[in-house]
């Protein structure tokens, strides 16, 4: 049973790693069905032990000052500029 049944009005994504000897063995992400926003996350590990973190009063848009980030590929990375193309 997926864990985005405990948080109501969602669609889940289910993940699961590639290598079964990864710590961890499932990913759930909650997707509000009104907003698409990812509204919780619910990771599952081996042992079987598991951890819902969910979101609310998200804010989106709201203005953050480029200054905040800081972009730094390593060195003989190739940049590909995709901003405006669809």
């Amino acid at each position: 049973k997926a864990s985005c049944e405990k948080i109501p009005d969602t669609a889940c994504l289910l993940l699961i790693p590639k290598k079964k000897e990864d710590q961890v063995t499932q990913i759930h992400i909650a997707v509000s069905k009104q907003t698409s926003a990812i509204v919780g996350v619910t990771v599952f590990d081996a042992i079987g032990n598991s951890n819902l973190f969910t979101f609310s009063k998200l804010k989106t848009n709201i203005g953050l000052n480029d200054k905040h980030f800081n972009f730094s590929p390593p060195q003989g990375v190739t940049i590909i500029d995709m901003a405006g193309q669809r």
